[in-house]
């Protein structure tokens, strides 16, 4: 019994983490809803809207994508054709 409650301490902040992750989630989607909402209610075409977000998204997250992967090599093996094929096919 000792052991399942040593795991469940050590546990216990991954599962914190792990909620505190999904909480700031719902918190960043309900912002984004209202400031979607104020947004359209304001007048802003709904393509125009969609055009700014992604323009932002894609300035937020280039940098996170650059310096992460940057130091990440694949290795040009046959094996990794079928898988980089599969990712061209989804875009």
């Amino acid at each position: 019994m000792g052991r399942d409650q040593a795991a469940a301490a050590v546990m216990a902040p991954e599962k914190l983490k792990l909620f505190m992750g999904v909480l700031a989630l719902q918190f960043l989607l309900a912002g984004f809803h209202i400031v979607t909402r104020a947004a359209l209610n304001m007048g802003i075409s709904k393509i125009v809207f969609i055009v700014y977000r992604n323009i932002i998204s894609l300035a937020l997250l280039a940098p996170f994508a650059y310096f992460l992967e940057k130091c990440v090599n694949l290795p040009f093996i046959p094996h990794n054709i079928h898988s980089l094929r599969s990712m061209l096919f989804f875009f």
